[in-house]
């Protein structure tokens, strides 16, 4: 298939113009490279930052604590 090729512009932005005094070169065309895909980076596992908890007191883990009476609903 050959090089890959995309319309030449000027400094403006516009298309450029074949010249017609070089038969043997087109200016209206330009040669493009093609770029090889890069292997995406790796990603860093992300830590999260260290926080001490407050210890669990027996309320929390579920035991009832003396001389407390159960709510009734």
């Amino acid at each position: 298939m050959g090089v890959p090729r995309k319309r030449a512009r000027t400094k403006k932005g516009e298309f450029r113009g074949d010249n017609p005094s070089t038969p043997d070169i087109n200016e209206a065309w330009e040669d493009t490279t093609v770029a090889t895909k890069k292997a995406p980076a790796k990603k860093k596992a992300a830590t999260k930052p260290v926080t001490k908890k407050a210890p669990a007191t027996k309320a929390k883990a579920g035991f009832r604590l003396r001389g407390v009476r159960p709510i009734k609903p």
